[in-house]
């Protein structure tokens, strides 16, 4: 068997699969959309460099920031669950194949690192002194200090308990944040070194252990893939359907209480079955409440009333189009269709459902603008017309979803 054959046909299949989702995703109008959002978030990214106060910690900012990005790896491997059958007894022919794995993530990330850094050079112009470095070197240092991550966290993935795991990445975080911030601040070359050769001398260490007193966690792999799949399709889902979608449920016993005012009747159960997938169910809930805070966060900081008008609308557009594969969450269940609910119930109750989740989330952004002193009219009812521009989007959406399907779920 020749493992890296075997790596380039997965790879190649999902290659595929990729280019075959990003082409109906941008012919659903997200080109134009992030096309519009870069244009305009560029234009106030330049408003904000310009009201910068001189005592504001921007190394210290771009540091965190940086830390998360470097530090948070993911590793997509591309495994089977029947590799844990055929696969693992040829475990030591499997070196190219994990190699190539180890290849395409770190160049991946490594590349996104590269836009990251991008995204920062006009902040970092902001604060450079005479002591500062060049930045194109950061930015070649950064890559590095993302290829020591990526390594490391690959080695510390054959660890044997979690606790281990979690352990290296606190001290993973800890360097790299360490590692970033002297280059930030212009740190002299020596301690730049010194740093530099801990982090070469941990990365031979790591590679070494693991590789001498550890074997492949195939479980941990194989989890992994499946979770960064299931987020790829998540993604996928919220534009076109996609078959190979999979749920996890959490309990979230509380949100029982959410649907305990509803009556007893026939056309209650499609209310109660999407409040109960809203909180259980995937991300939906996650999802929804990270927007809300990045973007009452967002519209905080904007200086114009135009700017905190597009801000909310922008964030509600994205929170709908993330909520709207809610619609068919039920759709494998054939159960439910014993029920004596026509289609067309499911849809209204539907869009009940995601319209109240969404004018919560404009009734917060209108309070978040309210307090930052704009109480004007005009943004008063610039917010009628969004909340009544959202209604239409997701009817006509959810129709158009329904038409497309054999059924209301």
């Amino acid at each position: 068997m020749d493992s890296r054959k075997l790596w380039n046909a997965r790879f190649q299949a999902f290659l595929q699969l990729f280019l075959q989702y990003m082409r109906l995703i941008l012919n659903s109008g997200l080109l134009f959309s992030l096309l519009f959002a870069v244009v305009i978030g560029s234009y106030y990214y330049s408003l904000l460099l310009k009201q910068i106060p001189d005592g504001l910690p921007v190394s210290l900012l771009i540091a965190i920031v940086m830390t998360y990005a470097l530090a948070k790896v993911n590793v997509r491997t591309f495994l089977k669950k029947a590799d844990l059958v055929y696969l693992l007894p040829a475990e030591e022919r499997m070196k190219s194949y994990f190699a190539a794995a180890l290849i395409y993530n770190a160049s991946l990330q490594m590349a996104a690192t590269l836009l990251i850094a991008i995204v920062f050079a006009p902040l970092y112009a902001v604060q450079m002194d005479e002591h500062s470095h060049p930045y194109a070197m950061i930015v070649v240092l950064l890559m590095l200090i993302k290829l020591w991550n990526v390594i490391v966290h690959w080695q510390a993935l054959k660890l044997n308990s979690s606790r281990l795991v979690m352990r290296e990445t606190i001290l993973r975080v800890f360097a790299t944040f360490v590692s970033v911030y002297l280059l930030l601040i212009g740190a002299d070359a020596q301690y730049l070194l010194i740093v530099g050769g801990i982090l070469l001398a941990f990365l031979l260490y790591a590679a070494r252990k693991a590789s001498r007193e550890h074997l492949i966690k195939w479980e941990r792999l194989l989890d992994h893939e499946q979770q960064l799949a299931a987020r790829f399709y998540k993604f996928v889902n919220a534009f076109v359907d996609v078959p190979a979608l999979t749920q996890r449920v959490k309990p979230r016993k509380w949100s029982k209480g959410l649907a305990s005012f509803l009556r007893h009747h026939p056309a209650s159960v499609p209310y109660i079955l999407y409040i109960h997938a809203f909180f259980r169910s995937g991300q939906y809930f996650g999802i929804y409440v990270r927007l809300a805070v990045i973007g009452a966060i967002v519209l905080a900081v904007l200086p114009f009333q135009s700017g905190k008008l597009f801000g909310a609308v922008l964030f509600i557009y994205l929170t709908a189009v993330q909520l709207l594969p809610l619609q068919h969450h039920f759709s494998a269940r054939e159960m439910l269709k014993l029920y004596p609910i026509d289609r067309q119930t499911y849809v209204q109750r539907f869009q009940h459902v995601i319209l109240t989740l969404l004018i919560a989330e404009s009734i917060l952004f209108f309070a978040v603008i309210l307090a930052a002193g704009d109480s004007s009219a005009w943004t008063a009812g610039s917010f009628l017309i969004v909340n009544f521009a959202i209604f239409l989007y997701v009817k006509k959406a959810s129709n158009k979803k329904v038409g497309t399907t054999s059924n209301g779920l």
